[in-house]
């Protein structure tokens, strides 16, 4: 009986049916064995079960429940104490979210293909229509704003050529360019069909008549990076095939860290490394 109630969401109704006894007995004895409260909280799991699967075959009764929810929402937010509360709630709810998103997306393969293909349908429902970001009017805007914000965020570094760099590793790279006599362009700007219109790559020089790209990266979330960084790979492949694309990382930890997750046609480097191939 426990295991039909806590386990099965059965209601006390149903339970006395199956068992052939009246819900009265079935009540007093699901609070002698679980207590009160545990039996309060199980209830009312099973009576927001009822409705929700009514709800989900009744459009009438669903939008007839989700105004009475609302409203009752709504009449509750005017208390002081009861609104605190619920916004207390609902960050920290928001937050779990994120972060057990964050963990499938990573984790389940499934789960990530099915985040995907729903971004994918009202990204493209969006670039059909030509609203909201895909509007002809926001095009230019998009990109204006994406390069401002490639511009400006978190630069407090100043490179060999008073470039605003965002940290050692990258000041450390353009020294070595620098070294080397390579004349080189900092964030290099190149066309693409990406939502804001363009790929950047940390460096980009010519050396021997070929064309390098490169990605300097001390970022500790090493999977998450990785999967960026092949995407301006196939980029790479597709537009320039006969390029040379490097990612330099911080130390050999880091290193061994990315390895694990990059396409292993990508030249993976330490910063000591990457002075050393610029000598041969």
């Amino acid at each position: 009986m426990i295991k039909a109630f806590q386990e099965d969401l059965k209601s006390t109704s149903e339970i006395a049916k199956e068992w052939s006894t009246d819900i009265k007995h079935v009540k007093t004895y699901l609070i002698s064995k679980l207590g009160k409260n545990e039996y309060l909280k199980v209830s009312r799991r099973i009576g927001a079960n009822k409705i929700n699967q009514r709800a989900k075959n009744d459009r009438k009764f669903f939008e007839r429940i989700s105004k009475i929810r609302r409203d009752g929402l709504h009449k509750k937010l005017k208390e002081l104490k009861f609104k605190q509360e619920w916004l207390l709630k609902s960050k920290k709810a928001s937050i779990k979210g994120q972060e057990r998103a964050k963990e499938l997306l990573l984790s389940d393969n499934s789960f990530r293909r099915k985040w995907v293909s729903n971004c994918a349908k009202g990204g493209k429902k969006s670039f059909r229509n030509k609203l909201g970001a895909f509007s002809p009017e926001n095009l230019k805007k998009r990109k204006w704003w994406s390069i401002k914000g490639l511009k400006n965020t978190g630069r407090k570094i100043r490179g060999p050529n008073e470039e605003l760099m965002y940290n050692k590793l990258e000041m450390d790279s353009a020294k070595i360019l620098e070294s080397k006599n390579i004349d080189y362009t900092y964030e290099k700007i190149t066309k693409s069909e990406a939502l804001n219109g363009f790929f950047s790559f940390d460096f980009y020089f010519k050396l021997n008549n070929e064309k390098y790209f490169i990605e300097v990266t001390c970022w500790d979330k090493f999977e998450e990076k990785a999967r960026s960084l092949e995407i301006k790979w196939g980029f790479l492949n597709k537009n320039f095939p006969d390029c040379r694309f490097y990612v330099v990382t911080a130390n050999r930890a880091y290193k061994e860290k990315y390895a694990k997750f990059l396409d292993k046609k990508i030249k993976l480097l330490t910063l000591k490394e990457f002075k050393e191939i610029l000598e041969k």
